[in-house]
């Protein structure tokens, strides 16, 4: 890979050695996403997401979780649109990346998210979940906020990350006029 030199010319270095801003790049081809590096990126975002979690539950002042609690009741809502679940999946992942006290973990998710691009945030806003699958996640949820239980919290919200990720990557996996 290409990479320009201060100083003058360009130096070629392995894929492996680039930051994460190549994957932007690498991501989309042809308007089409390379399915293997979107699993990667998927992967990626439910480890600092899960762990993110973790964090939050264990180092949230009061006031945050129940901030937590506010926004899970609002995803519960079976009345919420398509797209307002999305902005509030937005603002709970926000939560955690704040609650969590961890700029690392703040800024890694700022350098991951630009990757998706408004492509699968589009996608994404495509995408149903099921009321009683979120419902029940809502509740298990709200147990492990009351309880301060961090791994609870963190199987609680890989496992509606995983919902999103299959109900994305089925989505792709359709013909494009049913997108």
């Amino acid at each position: 890979m290409p990479y320009p030199r201060p100083g003058g010319g360009i130096t070629v270095r392995h894929l492996e050695e680039a930051s994460l801003e190549i994957v932007r790049h690498l991501l989309w081809v042809d308007g089409a996403p390379n399915r293997p590096l979107l699993e990667q990126l998927l992967d990626v975002q439910e480890m600092l997401v899960c762990g993110a979690a973790r964090l939050a539950i264990e180092r949230g002042s009061d006031e945050q979780l129940a901030r937590a609690g506010e926004l899970i009741d609002r995803l519960a809502d079976p009345t919420l649109s398509d797209v307002a679940f999305l902005e509030t999946m937005e603002q709970a992942v926000d939560w955690i990346s704040e609650a969590s006290g961890n700029l690392v973990l703040r800024l890694s998710r700022n350098a991951i998210e630009p990757a998706f691009g408004d492509a699968l945030h589009n996608l994404r806003r495509s995408l149903r979940f099921p009321p009683g699958e979120v419902a029940a996640w809502a509740h298990s949820l709200h147990r492990a906020l009351e309880t301060r239980d961090a791994a609870a919290a963190e199987a609680d919200v890989r496992a509606l990350l995983r919902v999103s990720r299959a109900a994305a990557l089925d989505t792709l996996s359709q013909p494009p006029e049913t997108h």
